[in-house]
């Protein structure tokens, strides 16, 4: 739509035609019928119809590259609902893991209480537990529709529609360029640093075409005149001018576009400082998740796995009470939820990084 405003600004003005008549005139036995036909065309000071024309390409360009961070925010949206979808997955197996466990603790809690080994308690204790781990399960359940009732709104389908499970893992990407390789990009490749850019032209040009307004429009007739009787008097051309002589109007615009210039100017140059913010902050959050997730990888999983195991030898071992032991399987459980989130978190980081950016980061 922007686009269809250049052929508008650089066209002329529609020619216009006059038609009069004498009607007296008409039928006087001493007069010929009088009329008069009159043809004119405005034609503006050169340089006029052309600055119109740079303002709308300028507005038109600034149109499309703020259409680009639309699309980059949809891109980021659409990321973030299937990193959420994943979690959603992800929460509900490790959820099931843990039922699967604290079932076992279960049995073996029945098991040493037909034996007369621990009291009854344990095995309430137990069913307590899956009962949580039960109103758990439904409250995720609950987000995962929510989660692909996003994705399903994205693309255009039904809320309840049924998405392909996601992978069971994702596998984290390459480690990111240095922050001002980073900058440098976003700078460059930014749609809305471009979408600004070309506001501040458009005001440039309509500074110049404040300036054009100092000059006169000419407007050229021809006039066939049959009021006169002699008809060598009858053909007529001629042009009317305008008279810019009230100049302080003219002043006031020029400086208005000059302010306008300068406005668009400094909110440009204040993306660009805020662009080099979004983007440290953005990467050192990337950076942490990244660092977080080893953390959990490397020690605390593995130690927490080792801990439920080394509890449920020491309960059936009888060195353990079964609070000491469900307390491990919690952990275990909040931990793992815990890991899954923090990398949910860090693809979404990523991706809030790349919509800074402006372009995928490899």
């Amino acid at each position: 739509a922007a686009a269809q405003k250049y052929p508008q600004a650089i066209s002329l003005d529609d020619a216009m035609f006059g038609h009069m008549l004498g009607p007296a005139s008409w039928g006087a036995p001493d007069l010929e019928p009088a009329y008069l036909l009159e043809a004119s065309q405005k034609l503006y000071w050169p340089g006029k119809r052309q600055l119109r024309g740079n303002i709308a390409r300028a507005q038109a360009n600034s149109a499309f590259h703020a259409v680009g961070e639309e699309r980059l925010q949809v891109v980021q949206a659409a990321k973030v609902a299937y990193y959420e979808y994943f979690l959603a997955h992800r929460r509900l197996a490790v959820l099931a893991d843990s039922t699967r466990l604290v079932e076992n603790f279960r049995e073996i809690a029945k098991t040493k209480y037909e034996s007369a080994e621990v009291e009854q308690q344990d095995v309430l204790l137990a069913d307590v537990e899956l009962a949580e781990l039960e109103r758990q399960r439904l409250e995720l359940i609950r987000t995962e529709r929510v989660a692909r009732a996003r994705i399903n709104t994205l693309l255009l389908v039904a809320p309840h529609y049924r998405l392909p499970p996601p992978p069971t893992q994702l596998r984290l990407m390459e480690p990111l360029p240095e922050a001002q390789e980073l900058q440098g990009v976003a700078l460059s490749q930014r749609p809305e640093l471009a979408a600004r850019a070309a506001r501040v032209q458009a005001e440039r040009y309509s500074a110049a075409l404040a300036h054009k307004e100092f000059f006169p429009d000419v407007e050229f007739v021809g006039r066939y005149d049959a009021f006169w009787q002699e008809e060598e008097l009858r053909p007529m051309v001629g042009l009317n001018v305008n008279m810019p002589i009230y100049k302080e109007k003219r002043w006031a615009a020029v400086r208005e576009a000059n302010y306008r210039t300068a406005q668009e100017q400094a909110a440009l140059d204040s993306q660009v400082n805020e662009l080099a913010f979004e983007v440290e902050q953005a990467a050192q959050l990337v950076q942490e998740s990244r660092s977080t997730i080893a953390v959990y990888q490397d020690r605390l999983l593995p130690t927490a796995r080792h801990s439920v195991d080394s509890a449920q030898a020491s309960y059936i071992a009888g060195r353990l009470d079964f609070l000491r032991l469900i307390e491990s399987q919690r952990q275990l459980l909040l931990l793992q939820d815990r890991y899954y989130s923090v990398l949910a978190e860090y693809f979404e980081r990523r991706a809030a990084l790349e919509r800074i950016v402006g372009v995928p980061v490899m």
